[in-house]
């Protein structure tokens, strides 16, 4: 079973008991497969606070990896250049999940606590 189920009709994002609405696609041709993403150890990115279990690179800090909070994240799903990451003010993604909840405080601190370990991500 994965860890978090990305639904490409509903436009959520369910793990670990909560769900998100989020956004994929829009910029360019390059849609998110269909298929599990294995998210590596230490995947965790943080561009807007020194956070433990995250590394922290400034290139999260721009605007369109933050929420609506300031918070400034990106999980690499272990491919490419793609990963999950709040949306920003954007209308759309690279081909990542783009989270569009006001606050995503509450799946930071869930992937930082598991940062040490594998992920799942099935695009569906």
């Amino acid at each position: 079973m994965p860890d978090f189920i990305y639904d490409k009709n509903s436009q959520t994002l369910c793990g670990f008991g909560k769900t998100w609405r989020v956004r994929s696609g829009g910029k360019s041709d390059a849609a998110l497969k269909s298929k599990v993403y294995t998210v590596p150890p230490l995947a965790l990115m943080v561009g807007t606070e020194q956070a433990s279990g995250a590394i922290h690179h400034s290139k999260y800090d721009r605007d369109c990896f933050k929420d609506q909070n300031g918070l400034g994240w990106f999980l690499w799903l272990g491919e490419g250049g793609l990963g999950i990451h709040p949306n920003g003010n954007d209308a759309g993604t690279q081909g990542c999940i783009g989270i569009v909840n006001s606050c995503t405080r509450d799946l930071f601190d869930l992937l930082r606590e598991r940062s040490n370990q594998t992920l799942s991500v099935l695009v569906e």
